[in-house]
């Protein structure tokens, strides 16, 4: 399952735009809306499931972090645009709306989130990955913000890894694993 959306991910979305925009071309009708319908689904369900179980294995942990940096950044990028908008009506020049600046300044803390997330995701991505080594001297799952998350302690050290990783780790083993610079999360388990 993993691997089917890791290698169809890319793909997909790809798909989607460009039935997306095919679907500008169609005249109005049932059949542009047919289209614009599939292309939704095409450019949404593969997104969903990284989302759902992206934090379960390795290969898609860089995919879904991505995914959620891009999403925060346009969220809160529409956020601020709206309060502006908002702000630049005649009803706000008038006195009678009162909550675009506080609005904005959440759209411009969830778009700030997003580029510090990205910025996690190009490190790990971009710089080289750090090695360590050692005994695994703690386990433990966190259940906060929507989900498991899996962690376990090399020589003291914390690292976040996916649940494939923690069910293959077990306390007093002996292992050498990747961590992403940005994230500290094992990405990938290597051999002794």
């Amino acid at each position: 399952m993993v691997a089917l959306i890791q290698h169809s991910f890319f793909p997909l979305l790809a798909a989607g735009a460009v039935l997306g925009a095919a679907s500008r071309i169609v005249p109005a009708g049932p059949a542009r809306v047919v289209l614009q319908g599939i292309a939704a689904v095409v450019f949404f369900v593969p997104q969903i499931a990284v989302f759902v179980v992206g934090n379960f294995a390795v290969a898609l942990v860089l995919h879904r972090g991505l995914l959620m940096a891009l999403w925060l950044v346009a969220g809160g990028a529409i956020t601020v645009w709206q309060a502006r908008q908002t702000l630049a009506s005649s009803a706000a020049k008038r006195g009678l709306v009162r909550g675009p600046v506080l609005l904005g300044a959440a759209g411009a803390f969830v778009a700030l989130a997003g580029l510090w997330l990205g910025s996690v995701v190009v490190r790990d991505i971009a710089l080289p990955r750090g090695v360590v080594q050692g005994l695994v001297t703690k386990m433990w799952v966190t259940t906060w913000s929507g989900g498991p998350y899996w962690h376990v302690a090399v020589n003291g050290a914390p690292l976040n890894v996916t649940r494939d990783v923690y069910t293959r780790l077990r306390p007093g083993m002996e292992v050498r694993v990747q961590v992403g610079a940005g994230s500290a999360t094992v990405l990938a388990v290597l051999g002794r």
